[in-house]
């Protein structure tokens, strides 16, 4: 499965840059498209040029069925020297607090930055008055809205100009975002409500199916749209189980429970689909989630998993060879009670817990305001 390089979505453009081939890349159980790389050798005006245009294009593995993200950092080796541009530290919309007497100034922004790459908001906090704080904001502009080159590495003996291209997933776009959820809960608003939230906020991605999850939080995560979403995921829900989202192929963002459904099963170095069916030569088709093993004992075991066969593969990885590597993590339910301590609980209540993986029985937990 090749994957092709497309113009900018921020610029509403569609059309076909360049094939890059097979990519290495990864999914994981939250967001779904996560990381991907690949690395170009050839002619050094060709590198060059591809240096200087392809930041933030839209990269889509098999129509982006498979995977799909945008091209966020490259490194361009010319000769000894290495060169490094990046997303990672633009903002072009800016907001700066004055600690002094906490106020905040208006949007500092660069237009043209923003019909380029997107609205990139990164609010600021400078230790003086309103007044520093906004020439600090345009200092702050001046540096961050266009991706500059800049020396990052000297590499003595390398031989031909080489180009490293990084991407990521539309996940990494909600790092833009700032979405107002303490306007959105009066009182306390369900997790799907304040997912639903974020999902409208964002320039690119749209509300897909939103499950319905009731646990309400009291206090809003703060922080930019991903740093709030992923707090709403480590959550769960009231019954304990795990949730997340995933972008699919059309940037629409789902939030629905992890299923305990098997999707795959590994045995002897194979594997299948669990209704059966080889994944030999479609491991890029491979995707997170429940996975179950057919040669350890199946017996039935605490926690949300609920046998001993079972594993929670986290994230999965292809390189450009088609070789996938798994990452599996253990699932821990009292994560979800420290997560909910936060937002999801009213200061001073107390819950009985259930913690399989420590051996306990049950541990009061209060909840602090």
């Amino acid at each position: 499965m090749s994957s092709e390089l497309y113009g900018r979505i921020t610029r509403g453009q569609d059309n076909l840059i360049a094939h890059l081939g097979d990519i290495q890349r990864s999914i994981h159980i939250r967001g779904g498209s996560f990381e991907g790389s690949r690395r170009l050798v050839g002619d050094s005006g060709e590198l060059a040029g591809y240096f200087d245009s392809w930041l933030g294009a839209d990269v889509r593995e098999n129509g982006g069925r498979t995977w799909r993200g945008l091209i966020y950092e490259m490194s361009y080796r010319q000769g000894p020297t290495i060169l490094l541009k990046s997303m990672n530290r633009m903002a072009n919309d800016i907001r700066v607090t004055a600690t002094a007497n906490n106020q905040q100034t208006a949007s500092i922004t660069d237009a043209d930055s923003i019909a380029e790459y997107g609205r990139i908001k990164q609010y600021l906090e400078f230790n003086g008055g309103i007044v520093a704080a906004n020439n600090f904001g345009r200092t702050e502009l001046e540096r961050r809205a266009w991706p500059e080159a800049r020396p990052a590495a000297i590499s003595l003996g390398a031989k031909g100009d080489e180009l490293e291209i990084r991407m990521a997933g539309y996940s990494y776009t909600l790092r833009w975002d700032y979405p107002p959820l303490d306007l959105a809960i009066q009182g306390s608003a369900s997790a799907s409500y304040l997912v639903r939230v974020i999902a409208s906020t964002s320039q690119f991605i749209t509300p897909g199916e939103i499950e319905t999850n009731n646990l309400p939080l009291y206090r809003a995560p703060q922080g930019n749209g991903l740093q709030c979403l992923n707090a709403i995921c480590d959550m769960g829900d009231a019954d304990n189980n795990p949730w997340t989202f995933t972008i699919d192929q059309d940037l629409r963002l789902h939030y629905h429970p992890v299923s305990r459904e098997p999707k795959f099963v590994i045995l002897n170095n194979y594997i299948s689909r669990n209704e059966g069916g080889s994944m030999a030569g479609a491991e890029r088709s491979l995707t997170p989630g429940v996975w179950r093993s057919g040669t350890l004992p199946e017996r039935p075991v605490k926690g949300w998993l609920g046998a001993s066969n079972l594993m929670l593969v986290e994230e999965v990885s292809v390189n450009e060879r088609g070789e996938p590597r798994f990452g599996v993590e253990g699932y821990d339910e009292y994560q979800l009670y420290q997560a909910r301590q936060r937002y999801a609980q009213r200061a001073g209540s107390t819950e009985n817990v259930e913690i399989a993986l420590f051996g306990e029985k049950t541990r009061p937990i209060t909840y602090v305001g």
